[in-house]
């Protein structure tokens, strides 16, 4: 397996998908998605998390306002006509 997302501290910005954040916090029993990202976050120290959700989307915390996150749904690809 890749890296630790968790050895890339006090960045800007990681996006990490879900299975690289599983397996930095793993041991770490947090079931949903916010407050595992919110841990994630805190450990990290980045400055601005994106941890993509695959069909779930994506889920956003900022080190300016950690209890302010953003969750954004997936868009919907639309076949061509």
């Amino acid at each position: 397996m890749g890296r630790n997302i968790l050895e890339f501290q006090d960045f800007d910005l990681i996006t990490p998908n879900e299975r690289e954040a599983r397996f930095a916090l793993r041991g770490t029993r947090i079931p949903s998605s916010r407050p595992f990202a919110l841990e994630l976050h805190r450990r990290a120290r980045c400055k601005t998390l994106i941890l993509k959700l695959g069909d779930r989307g994506i889920l956003t915390y900022r080190s300016d306002s950690p209890v302010d996150y953003r969750r954004f749904s997936p868009l919907k690809a639309s076949p061509a006509e």
